[in-house]
């Protein structure tokens, strides 16, 4: 894939896609990089890999959080921490 065609699947510019390449960016937005995973046709566990996590469940949440809008996503995120925080106590 080009700059020019990860440009435009990822609805960035390709001077945005060329800094990245370069090393040039340092606070890129989770949401771009979703856009320009998505676009590569990979996701956030191919980027950060969590060797500490390898259980299905685990993965196959996170995985379904990071397909969520981010409004819903956080609201859950919220629900699932206030769920440990209660049974912790």
């Amino acid at each position: 894939m080009t700059i020019d065609e990860l440009a435009e699947a990822s609805n960035s510019s390709t001077s945005f896609i060329s800094k990245i390449e370069l090393g040039k960016v340092s606070n890129l937005k989770i949401n771009k990089l979703v856009e320009i995973l998505e676009a590569l046709d990979l996701s956030i566990q191919d980027v950060f890999n969590f060797p500490q996590i390898s259980d299905n469940e685990t993965l196959e949440l996170l995985h379904y959080l990071e397909k969520l809008p981010e409004d819903k996503r956080a609201k859950l995120s919220e629900a699932i921490l206030s769920f440990v925080s209660a049974i912790q106590d």
